[in-house]
């Protein structure tokens, strides 16, 4: 009779068992364990307003690739249906492993000398994820990962992931990188020829270099059985039989510096811009020219911008002559980088002043020989007129006369107009004094640009836009809130903005300055300002019509100076020839504002009464002149001289140390030829009748006081540093 089994030790046998079955299910999860496929980072790519390509960097692993999962690019159902029809017809049926297929292939591998695959669209995903060596071990994980994908995966999705990771031969990764590089195209703009390479170029990616012909051939059998399965027409396949092999061509850097210049403040990859790519390229070629030209001259680079006055969008950026001349230093980014600006801020001061009522375009300005404590500014002439008229003084691009006017506006006002409306994160006005309206201010291509772009739309001033859908540079200004133009008179705080009528006297004063007879045939049309920064270094031209503002800069990055460096000579021949690019023949005059951003009509004016000086008189025989509707009144000759400090020098609030001037003291100078009386830190120094006397001052804050024998007197408070 046979000893009972111990109870117990069935048991342990059972759990055993049990143990053994999980810990092999437990090694079948790690294995197929979906989490670990990786695939590669996208590559940095931008588009033009119509997507198409612009540039295309390589990625980390030296591939190009832009995914269809980043915008969600939908799949042309032919371009689903071929992939499926060529690589895994029963890909809908199975999950994530053909059996069928698996069982052909062992036959026929056992049978026939050909090696044939069984691998579907979902194993082909977990290799391309796993990236693994092809070993039978790997094999078999990649299987169990296809199988677990199935599970957790939609079919679309897996699908996608093929296409957006397969290789397309050379160092393309992706359909769409595809696409774009080989035929130019977006997905759905696609035929069914260039569909259907595309789906067996994978099979074998380098074929296309090694063999086109039998790449065609594999093409034409595929086209045939989607003939047969009635997925194209047989007008489409006799016509895609015709099509021949792609090149690979890559254009693919075109507005490189706009490219790298947004991928660094968005963190994005892909980027699609505002630029037009048959104007990007047009740009970029005569810049290219041009550089060979001002090369001989002492220029070795350029940059351009070409903004779209209504709409506000970038449609040209060029950063350098060349971002592959690396001897020049091509690959900086001459739109963003800043320089001295030169005359470039006249025209806004000068609109300013307009709505401040301290000038009418008429207005006679002193044109002397000045000096502001150690700054004493000369014309480009180094000649002085006595007086000129601001309008005169603007086209003539004047130095002393808008010194001058500066100190009448105010350093601080004008410092933080073109703060909020060119935004940089600089705080400390007093560090350029009167020299701020010479362009001491260090400001970028994009910021004068976008200056001049609020100036064109009638003291509306925003933020160009670099992005489509209207996203903005975060690093840029938001628009300005609308004037309220109700109000009796233009509010002239530190945060003043400029109104419709002197904007539009502005420009106008600018129209009719031609550089040579070239650009004289449409000068007319064209209001432009030129700068030459201090030393020669930097070249400058920004122009407006009815329909674009340009902006171009010319010098060295390496700011070497030359003597054939002007604004005029090198970045305003190159501006005009753009605006004939651009059409200028056919731009509009500046007689009659159309609706542009917010304009609805003519802006307004008033006449006003004014003397020969161009000041407000009440003489009832005086000439009449137009001046901005909302401006505040023009002031007579009486306030001229009233607001006048008879102190030349010191000036207010001037700072300086005590090593840049004799230590026995300085010289006080006044304008008035009388009897003066001095007073320095309230104590009587002196008399003087020839408009000067020496004095020495303190270190520390001292208040000079004079006053005339004619009862003229001025107050000055200046520093003295140790």
């Amino acid at each position: 009779m046979p000893k009972p089994q111990n109870i117990p030790t069935k048991r342990l046998r059972l759990w055993s068992v049990v143990g053994l079955c999980a810990a092999f299910v437990g090694l079948l999860w790690v294995l197929s364990d979906t989490s670990r496929l990786t695939f590669e980072q996208e590559s940095l790519v931008s588009f033009d307003r119509d997507d198409e390509l612009l540039s295309f960097f390589v990625n980390e692993q030296d591939n190009f690739k832009v995914s269809i999962n980043t915008d969600k690019t939908p799949l042309p159902e032919l371009v689903q249906s071929l992939v499926i029809l060529y690589e895994d017809k029963r890909f809908y049926e199975h999950y994530g492993v053909d059996l069928l297929a698996l069982a052909r292939t062992i036959w026929v591998n056992l049978t026939r000398q050909k090696r044939h695959g069984a691998s579907t669209i979902t194993m082909q995903v977990a290799k391309l994820g796993s990236r693994d060596k092809r070993t039978l071990w790997n094999k078999f994980t990649q299987t169990l990962q296809a199988l677990r994908l199935e599970s957790s995966t939609s079919k679309q999705e897996i699908l996608r992931l093929y296409l957006d990771n397969t290789p397309y031969g050379s160092n393309i990764v992706g359909i769409k990188s595809a696409a774009l590089l080989y035929f130019h195209r977006q997905l759905e703009s696609l035929t069914p020829a260039q569909a259907a390479l595309l789906a067996v170029l994978p099979n074998t990616p380098n074929l296309l270099f090694t063999n086109p012909q039998k790449l065609l051939q594999k093409r034409d059998m595929l086209l045939k059985r989607a003939l047969d399965s009635r997925l194209i027409s047989e007008m489409d396949y006799k016509l895609a039989l015709l099509e021949p092999a792609p090149t690979l061509e890559r254009a693919n850097s075109i507005a490189p510096h706009l490219t790298r210049h947004l991928a660094k403040h968005l963190g994005k990859r892909v980027l699609r811009t505002t630029l037009s790519k048959p104007l990007q390229l047009h740009l970029e070629s005569m810049l290219k020219d041009y550089a060979q030209i001002t090369q001989d001259k002492g220029v070795a680079n350029l940059s351009c911008l070409v903004i779209e006055a209504k709409s506000g969008d970038v449609l040209g950026y060029v950063g350098s002559q060349d971002f592959y001349d690396l001897a020049q230093l091509g690959q900086v980014d001459g739109v963003q980088a800043k320089r001295n600006v030169g005359s470039t801020l006249k025209p806004f001061l000068y609109a300013l002043a307009l709505d401040s009522g301290l000038i009418i375009p008429q207005t006679k300005l002193k044109d002397t020989n000045q000096f502001y404590g150690n700054f004493n500014p000369h014309n480009n002439s180094r000649q002085f007129y006595g007086q000129a008229s601001a309008l005169w003084a603007l086209r003539n691009s004047l130095n002393a006369p808008f010194v001058a006017l500066l100190q009448e506006y105010g350093v601080q006002e004008f410092f933080y107009f073109l703060r909020e409306n060119a935004p940089f994160s600089d705080r400390d006005y007093a560090k350029y004094g009167l020299s701020l309206i010479l362009g001491t201010k260090e400001l970028s291509l994009y910021q004068l640009a976008t200056l001049y772009l609020g100036l064109r739309r009638g003291g509306e001033f925003i933020a160009p836009n670099l992005l489509e859908q209207g996203t903005k540079e975060p690093t840029q200004a938001q628009k300005s809130p609308p004037k309220d133009l109700t109000q009796e008179y233009i509010h002239t705080s530190a945060r003043a903005g400029i109104s419709q009528a002197s904007a539009y006297l502005t420009l106008e004063a600018l129209l009719n300055l031609p550089i040579n007879t070239r650009s004289s045939v449409f000068a007319h049309k064209v209001a432009w300002k030129s700068g030459t920064s201090y030393g020669n270094v930097d070249s400058w031209a920004i122009g407006v019509s009815d329909e674009f503002v340009v902006a171009v800069w010319g010098g060295n990055f390496n700011a070497k100076s030359s003597t054939n460096l002007t604004g005029r000579e090198i970045a305003g021949v190159a501006m005009f020839d753009i605006f004939e690019l651009l059409g200028g023949n056919n731009a509009r005059e500046f007689k009659e504002w159309r609706q542009v951003g917010k304009w609805s009509s003519t802006p307004r004016f008033r006449q006003v009464r004014i003397d020969s000086d161009g000041y407000r008189t009440l003489e009832k025989n005086a000439r009449l002149a137009t001046m901005p509707y909302y401006a505040k009144p023009l002031r007579t000759k009486e306030q001229l001289d009233k607001d006048s400090s008879i102190i030349i020098y010191p000036t207010q609030d001037l700072r300086f140390s005590r090593l840049s001037h004799s230590d026995d003291g300085i010289v006080a100078l006044v304008r008035s030829k009388e009897l003066a009386y001095f007073f320095l830190n309230s104590e009587f120094i002196g008399t003087s009748h020839i408009g000067r006397l020496k004095i020495s001052p303190k270190i520390g804050t001292n208040t000079l006081y004079v006053i005339t024998q004619g009862g003229e007197h001025s107050t000055v408070r200046f520093r003295v540093l140790e």
